[in-house]
């Protein structure tokens, strides 16, 4: 746990050969772009700054209650200087010390950093959170596919939502600092990857899932620590088609964090998630599940758990264990959910309908038969017959409004409210929302469908015809609802639960052992789990699914820390292995982008 650091100001800053006083300026001087730090003065020295410029924040302190924002690719450096590294393999053992020089206090809900040029980069910073910015207290955003941000060298503070958040693009977080200083409550969320905010998550799910790629946000080398014993809420949190990677940290009595799936807030599920190479310790009292995931792929290896009374790693779909109340609707048998609206950056692409007829008095229903009522209802919800098939009666007074709530008409017909909207769908009854052979591309004709494979049609469902197996997003599904299973393998620690990963009892049905996900095992055959070893102790029989870490392959990992290299081979057909992961280069690739500031020098007062 990290205490207060003394806070050194700065005397002084040296660019080049000219010296000049820290309070030399009292707002922006543009032919160097040096700035004091109140919010006036850093906006209108990033007004004055071109594309690729650095704007230098002197030592000091401030408070923002108004958004400074950014729309160019420039640098916002500080003074407070992060040394050491979140690595818990390298040389200061996860340990990352901040001065704090430049202190930047956000007082409101308005008050905060936002970029949205790429590349942007910020670093030598304190931030301290006191008032929720659900948007991120530093929110920094681009443009879809691209990598935009970088947030590094900073220390931030928070007991709130949200720390950091990184939107429609992919960035860098590293070398930082990040702390959750509340002592009660659920904690503050560090740091939110929300993936392609602007659609949804639906580019996203769009665009290929590429493992091992620089097409995610990575969060590496970082230090994430809390005051809270009670409920910390946890380091990170993805949703709307995020793909994060979350390697090399330590995290001091807190866990990883959840994941939001296709059932909250109108968004798609993240769709990748790679966790290593971590640590964590100090068992929290409550809130105590390594991680949460609600849907998309995750590789979790390799991570050191240390305390005890840590959870599995919960794998979970809120749609079909009836958790959670959102227009996607419950996802289960007799359920045909179609989108609202086939433009993905329509609101109403967010909003599934089942397209069903009014209720119908004296009338002889199916067993799963579906109504969306009108004339009480106002279009509110659909709702399911549970006791059918059966002749209902009489038109019900009213309908139950609260999700998985249920009305009994005057025949004793059961009906399970079940969400969505009642609204049309974009082609109801010719359409059903999806390509066959691309089910995340929403249609409402063949021809989109045809277009990109040859005799594809537009008659695939929300979730598999039938509401069966699969639903959409689900965990162990990627890109065009492929199955690409949940991997775990390599974990230690005293305080990892076994097996790692499970499910609820909810969904253990739709999320099922050795086909959506697969637990290491050491005495590994090739018929179950996850496996590891050299590459010539791999089993030459193999069913078709499981995976193996050959810990011989591989040349990703170039710090030198230790931890080794490695490559994931699956099974992709019955005795037949296939390279199937193989991590990014590390650290992190930065090319010939700026270095955190060095022409700086300081004096404690």
């Amino acid at each position: 746990m990290k205490t207060p650091k003394t806070r050194i100001f700065l005397a002084f800053i040296i660019f080049g050969s000219a010296l000049f006083s820290v309070n030399a300026w009292a707002s922006c001087n543009t032919s160097t772009l040096v700035t004091t730090p109140d919010s006036a003065s850093v906006q209108t020295c990033i007004n004055a700054a071109t594309s690729g410029q650095t704007v230098t924040v002197q030592a000091g302190s401030a408070t923002w209650t108004t958004q400074v924002t950014s729309t160019l690719p420039i640098t916002l450096a500080g003074a407070t200087v992060c040394t050491g590294s979140g690595d818990p393999y390298g040389s200061t053992s996860g340990i990352v010390t901040c001065t704090d020089n430049t202190v930047i206090t956000l007082a409101s809900s308005a008050g905060g950093l936002g970029t949205s040029g790429c590349l942007t980069r910020v670093t030598g910073f304190t931030f301290i959170e006191t008032y929720d910015n659900y948007n991120g207290a530093v929110a920094m955003s681009g443009t879809h596919g691209s990598i935009c941000a970088r947030f590094d060298h900073n220390h931030l503070e928070t007991g709130l939502e949200v720390g950091i958040a990184v939107t429609d693009t992919y960035g860098l977080l590293d070398h930082n600092l990040i702390q959750d200083t509340s002592t009660s409550g659920a904690g503050g969320l560090l740091t939110l990857m929300d993936g392609d905010l602007a659609s949804n998550g639906y580019q996203n799910w769009l665009d290929p899932t590429n493992f091992g790629r620089n097409q995610a946000s990575y969060i590496e080398q970082n230090e994430f620590t809390t005051t809270n014993t009670a409920k910390p809420y946890g380091a990170y949190d993805s949703h709307d088609g995020g793909k994060v990677v979350f390697r090399f940290n330590t995290l001091n009595g807190l866990p990883f964090g959840l994941t939001h799936g296709t059932d909250s807030g109108n968004a798609r599920s993240l769709v990748l998630n790679e966790d290593y190479g971590n640590t964590l310790s100090n068992t929290p009292s409550d809130f105590n599940t390594l991680f949460s995931t609600r849907g998309g792929t995750l590789f979790f290896w390799k991570n050191v758990v240390n305390g005890s009374a840590w959870q599995q790693v919960d794998l979970q779909y809120y749609r079909y264990d009836q958790t959670d109340s959102q227009p996607w609707g419950i996802a289960g048998a007799g359920l045909n959910w179609t989108p609202v609206s086939a433009t993905i950056t329509n609101i109403n692409a967010t909003a599934a309908t089942l397209n069903a007829s009014d209720f119908t008095a004296s009338h002889a229903y199916a067993a799963l038969a579906v109504v969306g009522p009108l004339s009480n209802n106002s279009g509110a919800y659909n709702f399911q017959l549970t006791n059918g098939p059966k002749t209902c009666g009489t038109y019900p007074s009213s309908w139950n409004q609260t999700y998985t709530g249920t009305t009994t008409d005057s025949a004793g017909c059961v009906w399970e409210d079940v969400g969505g909207s009642t609204a049309a769908s974009s082609a109801p009854g010719t359409a059903a929302g999806f390509c066959a052979v691309n089910p995340d591309t929403t249609c409402t004709a063949n021809s989109t469908c045809s277009a990109l494979s040859s005799g594809d049609t537009c008659s695939y469902y929300m979730d598999n015809a039938g509401g069966t197996y699969p639903f959409r997003d689900q965990p162990g599904r990627i890109h065009n609802q492929v199955l690409a299973p949940n991997y775990e393998w390599l974990n230690t620690g005293a305080g990892l639960p076994s097996p790692v990963l499970t499910t609820d009892s909810g969904t253990a049905s739709i999320i099922v052992a050795n086909r959506d996900y697969y637990d290491y095992t050491s005495s590994f055959t090739g018929a179950t789990g996850t496996g590891s070893g050299t590459l010539g102790a791999k089993p030459s029989t193999c069913t078709t699914g499981v995976a193996y870490w050959a810990t011989d392959q591989g040349s990703w990992n170039t710090s030198g820390n230790g931890f080794g290299q490695g490559v994931l081979y699956q099974c992709s057909a019955t005795n037949t292995w296939t390279t199937y992961y193989t991590p990014y280069a590390y650290p992190y690739p930065l090319g010939s982008g700026p270095a955190p500031p060095t022409d700086l020098t300081a004096t404690v007062k």
